[in-house]
């Protein structure tokens, strides 16, 4: 079995720094062409009591492009996570990424319902290609 050294082999991104927001709001671009997969790690805070935020993957082929949003892996359906609510306050929520299967940049959309505060932060956490015989993990984008 070949061991694969995370240390050396991940690399994360900020995607929006933790802030409180009364907007929607889109995430950096981040650079996914030698990616094989990805997390983007959702870390909620206080969510207001009548209000969401919805989580939207998009993808685009240059870093300044058109974002289109990315589908659940094998559908024709748009990768939203949940719409979060207050019941999701201080809570990790992750979206597995297969970056083989998007264009080379991906943004994070955060949607609010409302125009009261959100807390939270995005990031993502880069895979690089591997051609050793580990397993695939499994993904949802």
């Amino acid at each position: 079995m070949t061991v694969l050294d995370l240390g050396n082999n991940i690399a994360p991104t900020l995607m929006l720094a933790a802030a409180s927001r009364t907007s929607t709001t889109l995430s950096a671009a981040v650079d996914v062409t030698d990616v094989t997969w990805g997390a983007i790690i959702i870390s909620l805070g206080d969510m207001h009591a009548t209000e969401t935020v919805t989580f939207q993957v998009q993808h685009s082929d240059a870093s300044g492009g058109t974002y289109a949003a990315a589908k659940k892996l094998g559908t024709t359906t748009d990768a939203d996570t949940s719409a979060f609510t207050n019941s999701s306050d201080n809570t990790l929520h992750i979206i597995r990424v297969d970056c083989r299967n998007l264009d080379g940049f991906v943004k994070v959309n955060a949607t609010h319902s409302g125009s009261n505060a959100q807390i939270y932060a995005v990031n993502f956490i880069a895979m690089p290609n591997y051609t050793g015989d580990a397993t695939a993990p499994a993904v949802s984008v």
